[in-house]
């Protein structure tokens, strides 16, 4: 979530109205209390785009003891000022006009669809990431003594054990060493000689497949399959 949607949801920053409906300011707030949902937000008008948040200081204390992450990028680590009793000469903060079982986003369409995207590759773009973290530092990460190989017939438990011995036994080259230069020449000299080097690559490839087969086989034993 960007620094502006984040400031946008939880109240820090004032939303514009294009067409104010009767009754409606042509600047308001979102109030984030009591939900999750960004459609099911409140609503809070103020005079101006200078105006202050009138339940800022009660929305700073519902995030610090409901939601510490995104408390924490608004606010960083400083606690909130206790909550102070509001007047009778603050806005009241009441349901759009209009509507009062359901809360109406902005009524700027495309500030509406661009603040749901932003929100959305967001979310997205962080569940990927932690999650393609967790799994190359699980099952990709380097291996020693203590984590050598995983206990439990199961798909997620082999596939730990065969990259385990991968790491530890990677496949033969015969032909290719990792030098592009070399493994260029050595294709250009095999293909001179169609036969020799048709028996070369076969061993070559025997040897890989062999290989792969016996790291299976040994992630499967590690597993306890055979038991």
């Amino acid at each position: 979530m960007t620094e502006f949607t984040r400031e946008l949801m939880y109240g820090k920053r004032p939303i514009r109205r294009t067409n104010p409906k009767p009754g409606q300011s042509e600047w308001y707030y979102l109030d984030p209390r009591e939900t999750d949902r960004f459609a099911d937000m409140k609503e809070i008008d103020v005079e101006s785009e200078n105006s202050p948040n009138p339940y800022a200081n009660e929305i700073q204390n519902y995030l610090y003891n409901n939601d510490e992450y995104n408390y924490k990028q608004l606010y960083g680590n400083t606690p909130p000022p206790p909550v102070q009793t509001q007047n009778n000469n603050v806005p009241q903060l009441r349901m759009p006009a209009g509507s009062e079982q359901q809360i109406t986003m902005p009524s700027n369409n495309l500030q509406k669809y661009n603040n749901n995207f932003a929100n959305f590759v967001s979310n997205t773009y962080d569940n990927v990431n932690n999650a393609y973290n967790s799994v190359k530092q699980d099952y990709f990460g380097q291996r020693n003594y203590q984590n050598r190989y995983k206990q439990g017939c199961t798909p997620f438990n082999i596939a730990y054990n065969t990259i385990s011995n991968y790491q530890i036994s990677p496949n033969q080259k015969l032909v290719e060493n990792g030098n592009i230069v070399s493994n260029y020449g050595m294709k250009k000299f095999l293909s001179k000689i169609p036969i020799a080097g048709k028996y070369i690559n076969g061993i070559a490839t025997g040897e890989k497949i062999g290989n792969g087969l016996t790291n299976f086989y040994n992630a499967l034993d590690e597993a306890d399959c055979f038991k």
